[in-house]
């Protein structure tokens, strides 16, 4: 089906007290699909340390590990069940306008915060993240407005489009299976705040890796936030377009923060 198709198809029952729907050789073993989930999540986080903590030819991982997370529920799941974990049109068009605005209200508030606290520090997470962004590109000499669109415009696109599709739909539906909604949200919200220490908290030295205290805790604190307000959006919408969109308005927002308040002031210190 066409990715039109799919975002204006109309509403059907969803079934929640349904198991997931498997393809075929998946669905002849009840826990398999959820064992494979997990799988592929340890998968792609490791992926996603290569491509931040190893060289730079490989930083290539980290939008392919985003790739492979969008595509994975058409590997995995039949259409029925790509209808349960989401992939569908949202209840009501004023979820997407919601989304926005809590994406961009809560990256303000990680802006803010990382301010207030460290300043332009090394323990400030949107610093870090700004300096992962130097490393992989060669940042001399272009504009800032170049900058920020070249940050922000594959942020928008390869990691809210992955993400939610994998953690939000893909691995929460899973567990689902087995667990409330409540509980389900709250470990892939966990696991999700854990992968993103790869961006900020967790770095590597010569002795090998360490954790930068308190900013390590607060970040995946504030990631486990981010990940139940996206949660929020997709179970309130029995959809995961508005997390999607509410993930990109995150992203976009942390670019602007990171271009207009802290690029100078970083490079100056």
């Amino acid at each position: 089906a066409s990715p039109i198709y799919i975002f204006f198809r109309p509403k059907e029952d969803l079934m929640i007290s349904r198991s997931l729907q498997w393809r075929k050789w998946i669905a002849r073993c009840p826990t398999c699909g959820l064992y494979l989930v997990a799988l592929l999540a340890a998968c792609f986080s490791l992926m996603r340390a290569v491509a931040v903590f190893g060289p730079p030819q490989l930083q290539v991982l980290l939008p392919l590990s985003f790739t492979l997370m969008a595509i994975t529920p058409w590997i995995v799941l039949s259409r029925f069940g790509r209808d349960q974990i989401g992939l569908r049109r949202a209840r009501s068009i004023s979820s997407y306008a919601k989304a926005v605005f809590a994406g961009v209200l809560l990256a303000l508030v990680c802006g803010v915060m990382g301010s207030l606290l460290f300043e332009v520090g090394e323990q400030n997470w949107f610093v870090t993240i700004a300096r992962n962004f130097g490393r992989s590109f060669d940042t001399g000499g272009k504009s800032t407005f170049l900058l920020f669109a070249v940050f922000t415009v594959p942020s928008m696109i390869f990691s809210p489009i992955g993400e939610e599709f994998f953690f939000r739909a893909l691995l929460q539906r899973s567990l689902e299976d087995f667990t409330s909604r409540s509980l389900a949200t709250v470990c892939e919200c966990s696991v999700f705040a854990i992968v993103h220490l790869c961006h900020h908290g967790l770095y590597r030295t010569s002795m090998g890796f360490s954790f930068w205290m308190p900013s390590s805790i607060i970040w995946a604190a504030l990631m486990f936030l981010a990940g139940y307000l996206f949660a929020y959006f997709r179970n309130t919408s029995d959809s995961i377009f508005p997390a999607v969109v509410c993930h990109m308005a995150f992203n976009a927002t942390m670019g602007v923060y990171i271009f207009s308040v802290l690029w100078g002031a970083h490079h100056a210190a």
